[in-house]
């Protein structure tokens, strides 16, 4: 029975131990730290270059973040508030009206979004040296056949 006991506890231990482990790989491989110094290194950004990338793309990104959920909320109160008004089997057809001009209008606020970032590539363009364009180009390119679907520095 001791040697049950012991065994099972030496497994929860190292169990513990490897998710731990694990945990902290993925938190320091996941860090966008990464991608930030590795877009550095490879375009050989100066350091005021550094600077206005962080800029513009944290300005990008809180601007996006911020319309795409205050326009998704107001956009599904809308469609709650409709949903509450067809009680009826035969407003069915009126529902899926609804349903269908919601999807138009979170279609549309991708599309913002897309196009806020869209911005942020072609700013990110004009800060950087002819050699750097190129690379940061075929940096974007590699990320979207890699499954991107939005630009990302």
């Amino acid at each position: 029975m001791n040697k049950v006991k012991s065994f099972v506890l030496i497994s929860v231990i190292v169990a513990f131990v490897a998710g731990i482990l694990i945990g902290l790989f993925i938190r320091e491989f996941g860090k966008k730290s990464h991608l930030r110094s590795r877009l550095s290194r490879e375009l050989d950004l100066t350091s005021e270059q550094r600077d206005q990338l962080r800029d513009i793309w944290s300005e990008a990104i809180r601007t996006a973040r911020r319309l795409q959920r205050e326009q998704r909320q107001r956009l599904q109160e809308e469609r709650d508030g409709a949903i509450e008004q067809l009680l009826t089997e035969d407003q069915k057809a009126g529902f899926n009206k609804i349903k269908n001009e919601y999807a138009q209008k979170i279609d549309d606020l991708a599309q913002a979004r897309d196009s806020l970032l869209y911005e942020a590539v072609e700013k990110t363009k004009r800060i950087l040296s002819e050699t750097q364009r190129k690379k940061y180009e075929e940096l974007v390119k590699e990320q979207e056949e890699g499954g991107w679907k939005h630009y990302r520095p």
